[in-house]
């Protein structure tokens, strides 16, 4: 039994106009929260960027450094994340880079400058992440760039108590 041609060139057309009617739908759900392949350290229940310092989110509070080794945070499917701190002393427009997509992440101890650092955890494109892979552990001149806008991000505080700052600084 032969199917007639213009049928076959009609189920194409259909085919065709319901992958491009779909198309971003099923883009956008490869980055959902907790789906498999999400480039971001998304939270499976808030959909939002999830950040823990000792298993609770890093914005809960305002962390206290006690001593030069720092704080450590947990991220987890974070290809696409990068942490950083912009009050560090870098030069206009710099941050120091603690994580960059994947690896190691480098302790937050707010060692220079202001005794209070604000750390930012951004999801950037692969080219700022890759920017940023190149400077981990050290200054990054014109971080995120002029106009970058991370496509999510959270910050929160350390404080340097090592440095002598008080046990619970404002936030």
């Amino acid at each position: 039994m032969s199917v007639p041609v213009r049928s076959v060139a009609m189920r194409s057309m259909v085919l065709h106009l319901l992958l491009f009617v779909l198309s971003p739908l099923l883009a956008w759900s490869s980055h959902v929260a907790g789906s498999p392949g999400a480039p971001l350290a998304w939270d499976s229940k808030s959909g939002k960027l999830s950040i823990k310092i000792n298993g609770m989110p890093a914005q809960a509070v305002c962390w206290v450094a006690q001593s030069a080794e720092g704080l450590v945070a947990t991220l987890s499917g974070a290809e696409g994340v990068v942490v950083y701190d912009p009050d560090a002393p870098c030069g206009n427009g710099g941050a120091f880079i603690h994580y960059a997509g994947s690896g190691d992440f480098v302790p937050m101890a707010a060692d220079a400058g202001k005794l209070v650092h604000r750390y930012i955890a951004g999801a950037f494109g692969p080219d700022i992440v890759e920017h940023a892979k190149f400077a981990l552990g050290t200054c990054a001149a014109d971080f995120p760039g002029q106009g970058v806008i991370p496509l999510e991000s959270t910050s929160w505080k350390v404080s340097a108590k090592y440095r002598g700052m008080a046990e619970n600084p404002r936030r």
